[in-house]
């Protein structure tokens, strides 16, 4: 099952132009209150599964964790429990730190 990924630049731009995604952070509350990416909602991985039937299987869908490996994981879950538009963010948030700094505010 393969899981398609999305550069910072790419994020940034599905923000800028206001798409119409959901933008998951499945790291840890602190990890979270730390910084974070503009609009996103914090899941930790450990309750993603109980919250899954708050959302709609058919809606777009961009995963991000610190580095990678977390959002990976989720991503196969939800895939699993039958979403169809799942993207992960490559590097998570420390790329996002390195490409746009770790400021809460849209470039």
């Amino acid at each position: 099952m393969s899981i398609t990924e999305i550069s910072c630049e790419t994020l940034r731009d599905k923000l800028l132009n206001k798409d119409d995604f959901f933008l998951l952070d499945v790291r840890e509350p602190e990890e979270f209150e730390a910084g974070f990416i503009p609009g996103a909602i914090l899941i930790p991985l450990c309750e993603l599964s109980e919250h899954l039937p708050d959302f709609s299987c058919y809606g777009d869908y961009v995963i991000s964790c610190k580095m990678g490996g977390r959002s990976a994981e989720a991503a196969l879950v939800m895939k699993e429990a039958g979403f169809k538009n799942i993207e992960t963010l490559i590097g998570g948030i420390q790329r996002w730190y390195m490409e746009y700094g770790s400021s809460n505010e849209l470039l």
